[in-house]
Order: C-alpha cells, then sequence, then structure tokens
C-alpha cells in the first residue's frame, strides 16, 4: 500500500534545496505580480488616430504615424443609413477594460472597442488578451520553478 502523504512526495532532497525552490517560487511569483500590474498600468503606448476620411475598417496603415504618449487606443465603427464611420483615437486615460462592445443609439448602430498594445486600433478587428502575458510568465515558471 502506497503512503501518498506530502511528507513523501512534496520535499526534495534536502533543507538547502526546499529553501532554494521556496526562493525561486517566491521571486516568480512578485515578479507574476510585477508583471500584471506594470502590463495593465504602466508605459504610454502608442495608437493610430483618424477621422472617417482613409480610417475605413480595412485600413492601410503604411505612411501613417502612430501617436505617441497615449493610456489607451480607440476604434469606434458605426452605421446609420447605409453610411458607415470608422474612427480611431489615442486616449490620455484609460475608459475601461480592453474589448468590445456594441449599442444603438437613435437607429444608429456603434461599436467601440479599447485596447492596451501599440498600435492596436490598426486592425479590422481590435482586441487584447493577457496571452501577451501569461506565455513569458510560463516560459519563465518553466526555468524557475
Amino acid at each position: 500500500m502506497h503512503d501518498w502523504s506530502c511528507a513523501h512526495h512534496c520535499l526534495l532532497d534536502s533543507p538547502a534545496q526546499n529553501h532554494a525552490y521556496a526562493m525561486k517560487t517566491n521571486i516568480f511569483l512578485k515578479l507574476t505580480v510585477v508583471i500584471c500590474v506594470h502590463a495593465e498600468y504602466c508605459a504610454a503606448i502608442k495608437c493610430y488616430t483618424c477621422i472617417i476620411s482613409g480610417c475605413e475598417d480595412h485600413f492601410d496603415k503604411s505612411g501613417r504615424t502612430l501617436s505617441d504618449g497615449c493610456a489607451q487606443c480607440l476604434k469606434t465603427k458605426s452605421e446609420t443609413s447605409g453610411v458607415h464611420a470608422v474612427t480611431r483615437s489615442c486616449l490620455s486615460d484609460n475608459i475601461g477594460s480592453d474589448g468590445c462592445s456594441k449599442t444603438t443609439i437613435l437607429g444608429m448602430e456603434m461599436s467601440q472597442c479599447l485596447c492596451s498594445t501599440d498600435g492596436c486600433n490598426g486592425s479590422s478587428s481590435v482586441y487584447t488578451t493577457m496571452v501577451t502575458v501569461i506565455v513569458p510568465l510560463l516560459m519563465l515558471a518553466k526555468h524557475v520553478v
């Protein structure tokens, strides 16, 4: 019969190895918190800015410059009576969570997408995920733990 208690399976060979493992885990957890906080609240980003003309959904980024010092990028699309309009903006403040929402106001369909990485409002579909943070952390965890 097997004894599956932690005393036989959780500890490493020596107290020194246990201590080193605990220190690496502690450093990894602190680094994870710092990276996640940094990804949400730190450095300014660059966004595309345009209003209607040349700002179509199939956006040609060639020859376009990015506005610097943005907290968040915004892309809006609206349609009323068959007329489509797209705008791309640089926001000086973070106004909400990254992602898209749709509303209809007075018969006008409107979608708004917020994102927080350089040039993220330059594609036809705008989205960001924590994948850009999680994947490097998982790769780091493989080497630390």
